[in-house]
């Protein structure tokens, strides 16, 4: 399924991976997609130092993990502006 734009929200402002890269860690940065079914998916991620790259951390109640920062056409990286 395609990214749409409507998916982003008023205040947002969507950066690439390289611009994502440049964040201090510790900063909070949203990655909008679509599940299988074609609905809007949203990952509440911070910045992270691992060895020598940054990723994005992810946690929820019962599990963590972390993302590579890379471009995908399909998934848009977001921070709230302000």
């Amino acid at each position: 399924m395609a990214f749409m734009m409507a998916w982003i929200r008023p205040g947002e402002k969507v950066l690439t991976a390289a611009e994502v890269k440049k964040l201090p860690v510790g900063t909070k940065v949203t990655i909008i997609g679509a599940d299988r079914r074609g609905e809007c998916t949203r990952q509440e991620c911070t910045v992270a130092q691992s060895y020598k790259t940054k990723v994005l951390r992810w946690m929820s109640f019962y599990e963590s993990g972390t993302y590579p920062i890379r471009d995908n056409p399909s998934k848009r990286y977001v921070i709230r502006e302000g």
